[in-house]
């Protein structure tokens, strides 16, 4: 009885994993014109219950995107879309930020970070691609909603730089540009998660253990915070016609100053 379950499960498991190199290897080609493979239907729902899948969900609750390999699946409103194919550029998706304000997609891979159009999904090309050693080290990546800025989180601080950084071309306005960098000891910085920029009061806050540190927009390189004020609970920020709000774990929405 034992040996019959045990080959039960071993059979199971080489199917499953089967299926998910023939569901890779269709999104390889997927909507392409030459050689076209759609992967299977079953595919999401190997994706969804695949230990190593990335995940992600809108603040909203509208998008859903299952990421694994080079395949990204969105569900949004009852529509399943599948972003993969030999246009996207994908090759093992690592982390994945979505924008909802700009109807944005981030993915970062190994040493990259691609945007794509939330409403536009299938086999197409990345409207941005910004491939750099910085991102190697990326907790995770913001475009910004008030600002055509992209901001780069590691462990200790904060790159902040021009949305519209394309390193695929070389002409000047596509050129990656450093715009403000915050870390070092004197930036208090050790976990940052959020950051929105007011330019009009010219100040940049991050959220940061339980903190927000207002950083005045003085200098590229920001140094130590002007003011710090308790953010207990709090996951998320943002901006509102000049107010700041902060968003607790429970989706509870406070004015912050």
């Amino acid at each position: 009885m034992k040996i019959t379950l045990c080959l039960t499960l071993f059979l199971f498991a080489f199917a499953a994993h089967a299926n998910l190199d023939e569901c890779l290897r269709d999104a390889k080609t997927h909507g392409s014109h030459t050689s076209s493979l759609s992967p299977a239907k079953e595919c999401i729902d190997i994706i969804k219950s695949h230990p190593d899948k990335i995940e992600a969900t809108s603040a909203d609750g509208k998008y859903h995107l299952y990421g694994l390999g080079h395949m990204l699946y969105v569900e949004s409103d009852g529509k399943l879309e599948l972003l993969a194919g030999d246009q996207t550029g994908l090759k093992e998706i690592l982390k994945i930020e979505i924008n909802e304000k700009k109807k944005r997609l981030l993915v970062i891979q190994h040493q990259s970070v691609s945007t794509y159009n939330l409403e536009f999904i299938g086999n197409v090309s990345p409207l941005k691609h910004f491939s750099a050693p910085l991102f190697r080290s990326a907790k995770r990546v913001k475009l910004l909603d008030n600002e055509d800025m992209i901001a780069v989180f590691s462990n200790s601080g904060i790159s902040i730089l021009n949305a519209d950084a394309d390193t695929r071309y070389d002409q000047e306005k596509f050129k990656p540009r450093f715009l403000y960098k915050i870390n070092g000891e004197q930036s208090l910085l050790n976990n940052p998660t959020d950051i929105v920029i007011d330019s009009e009061k010219q100040l940049i806050y991050v959220l940061d253990s339980e903190r927000i540190l207002l950083f005045p927009m003085h200098s590229p390189k920001l140094q130590a915070p002007s003011k710090l004020l308790a953010a207990q609970g709090i996951q998320k920020l943002e901006l509102v016609q000049g107010q700041l709000f902060s968003i607790s774990s429970k989706g509870i929405r406070l004015k912050a100053q």
